[in-house]
C-alpha cells in the first residue's frame, strides 16, 4: 500500500513510476579482488572484494552477525554497528540496489528515509555469501557496491557465512582482519601479535570510528 501511495505521489509530480535497474544506473566499482578475513581465533575465510578495497594493513575490526533477510541499508547505517565487520546470514545482499540517501522520502518527505538509520554507513566492513550487482527497485539510485566504494567501505563476498556465523554463535564475536591477497598465493596466517594488540581498542572502536591500521582511519 505505501508503495503503491508512493507511486502515485511520484506520477503527480512527473515521476516515472518504474523498476530501476543495474543497466539505469552507473556500473558498479567493484574490483572482486581476492581477500581473506583471518579470525583471532586462527579461523580463515576467503571471499572477493565488492565496494572499496580493504586498505594496505588490512581492516581490524570485531566480526559480528544479523539474521535480517532484507534491510542491509538500514543495518550498513545502523550507529549500533560502528566499526564492526557485519556479516549477513541472509544468502543473498545487494538485489535491490540502494536508494539516493539524499532524496525526500516521496510518502513521509520531511522526515529521514525509512531506508536509511543515520546519514552515513557506519559499519566498518561488510561480509556476504552472495553479493549482486544486479538489482531491481523502484528507488534504486546505485548498487551497494557503488555505495561501499563511495563511502570507503570494504565488503567480502564468497564467504561461508553459515560456517562462520556457526563459529560467531558458539564462540563469540571476535576480531578480524580484512586484508587483501594476491591470486595465487597463499592465504594469509594469523598474526597472533596484532589481533593481541588490537584485542583491546577494538572491542570499543566503534566509539572512536577508527578501525583501520597501516596508517589510515576511516
Amino acid at each position: 500500500r505505501r508503495r503503491r501511495r508512493a507511486a502515485n505521489l511520484l506520477l503527480s509530480r512527473g515521476g516515472a513510476a518504474r523498476f530501476a535497474t543495474a543497466a539505469d544506473c552507473p556500473p558498479d566499482p567493484s574490483s572482486y579482488c581476492r581477500v581473506a578475513l583471518v579470525l583471532e581465533d586462527g579461523s580463515v575465510f576467503e571471499g572477493r572484494s565488492f565496494g572499496a578495497e580493504p586498505p594496505a594493513g588490512g581492516t581490524f575490526a570485531e566480526v559480528v552477525f544479523q539474521t535480517g533477510m532484507v534491510g542491509y541499508a538500514e543495518a550498513l547505517t545502523d550507529p549500533s554497528y560502528r566499526g564492526q565487520s557485519l556479516t549477513m546470514t541472509y544468502p543473498m545482499v545487494g538485489n535491490y540496489g540502494v536508494p539516493d540517501h539524499g532524496a525526500a522520502d516521496a510518502v513521509q518527505p520531511l522526515l529521514p528515509r525509512r531506508t536509511f538509520e543515520s546519514d552515513s554507513i557506519h559499519a566498518a566492513a561488510v561480509i556476504c555469501q552472495d553479493y549482486s550487482a544486479d538489482f531491481s527497485h523502484w528507488e534504486a539510485t546505485q548498487s551497494l557496491g557503488a555505495w561501499l566504494h563511495a563511502s570507503g567501505v570494504p565488503g567480502v563476498t564468497g564467504v561461508d557465512t553459515r560456517r562462520l556465523t556457526k563459529l560467531l554463535r558458539e564462540r563469540g564475536s571476535m576480531i578480524g582482519r580484512l586484508t587483501k591477497i594476491e591470486d595465487g598465493a597463499a592465504p594469509p596466517a594469523v598474526d597472533a601479535r596484532a589481533c593481541a594488540a588490537c584485542d583491546g581498542p577494538a572491542k570499543d572502536r566503534h566509539k572512536r570510528g577508527d578501525h583501520t591500521c597501516g596508517g589510515r582511519s576511516q
